[in-house]
């Protein structure tokens, strides 16, 4: 089996971990109500700033789910 997460936008730490926290407990969830361990775990992001993707990146990595970034785009000032 495998479980995906896709959002199309992650602008902060607090948003990626939310995204990676409804992952886990997809996986979590699916494995429960079928009794069969997940093949793959998958986080696609449509849009994030570099800093975020490489963090998406690194914290995925950790724990054996497959990062799909889309476009990487430039961190946005905030006024």
């Amino acid at each position: 089996m495998i479980v995906g997460q896709v959002t199309t936008y992650i602008s902060s730490v607090e948003e990626a971990g939310s995204e990676l926290a409804k992952l886990l407990e997809d996986v979590e969830f699916v494995e429960k109500i079928t009794g069969r361990k997940v093949f793959m775990a998958i986080l696609a992001v449509e849009n994030a700033p570099e800093d975020i993707a490489k963090l998406l990146e690194s914290e995925c990595e950790k724990r054996g789910i497959k990062f799909t970034p889309g476009k990487l785009i430039p961190k946005l000032p905030t006024y």
